[in-house]
This record gives structure tokens, sequence and C-alpha cells, in this order.
């Protein structure tokens, strides 16, 4: 008995330390800091990227557009190539082509490698780009 509630506890502690970062990745997050290769950094914080099991949505605000700006998003499907590799492909209906030139991605798809995830800061790169976010 003593033998079966130890390997029960073990088990149970074995499975509350097991989340990992792609459990860790889910909710909301806002973009705070782009470094680019060459070292210069750009603060934003009208950018949140959004995940919830294998879906995806990005959002942004864009000021410049229209009296008092303007609020876009785009969805899609996120999947893991690897344990460090997310890959997003935005799939709405409506014509991704318009929504692009508002952010930096050249087309609908998009790999990113996940450096580092926890409850409140992570850090994704991708095209010589690092994105620092944070949980919002």
């Amino acid at each position: 008995m003593k033998l079966k509630l130890l390997f029960l506890s073990a088990i149970l502690l074995f499975l509350s330390c097991e989340k990992d970062q792609k459990d860790e990745l889910e909710g909301k997050w806002q973009l705070k800091e782009v470094t680019y290769s060459d070292g210069t950094t750009h603060a934003v914080d009208t950018v949140w990227y959004n995940f919830m099991n294998t879906l995806f949505m990005i959002q942004l605000y864009a000021p410049s557009l229209g009296e008092d700006g303007e609020y876009h998003h785009r969805h899609g499907l996120r999947n893991w190539e690897d344990d460090k590799t997310l890959f997003i492909e935005l799939t709405d209906p409506e014509p991704v082509e318009d929504f692009l030139p508002l952010t930096d991605w050249t087309k609908r798809t998009r790999s990113f490698t996940v450096e580092k995830v926890t409850g409140s800061k992570l850090i994704l790169s991708s095209e010589d780009k690092t994105y620092s976010f944070r949980k919002f």
C-alpha cells in the first residue's frame, strides 16, 4: 500500500513539474521590443500575439490610420516544428496581402524560434530579429 501511495505521489509530482513551453505560450502577449541583427532596438506597444491550442491571432493598433487610429487582426494556425520552432500560418479568408504591410511579415507563413518563455516573458526570433513580449 505504501509503495502504491509513493508511486502515485511520484507520478503526480512529475506531472505537476512537466509544464513545458508549449503550455506557457498560451495566452495574450504584448510585443514590447524588436531587436535587429545590428543591435538596434525599436520599442513597440501596439502589437499582440494570441495563442490558444493550435489557434493564433495577431492584433495591432495603427494610430496613423484614420482619425483615431484603427485596430486590425488576422487569425491563423500554429504548429510546433520541433521543441523550439513555432510555425504560424495566417488563414483568414480576408486578404492577408492588405494586412502584411502593417507588420514586418513578408508572407502569410512564418517560423519563429522560441528563445525563452515563462509565465510573464516571451522571446521569439525570426529573420534576424528578436521579439520580446510581456504577458498581457
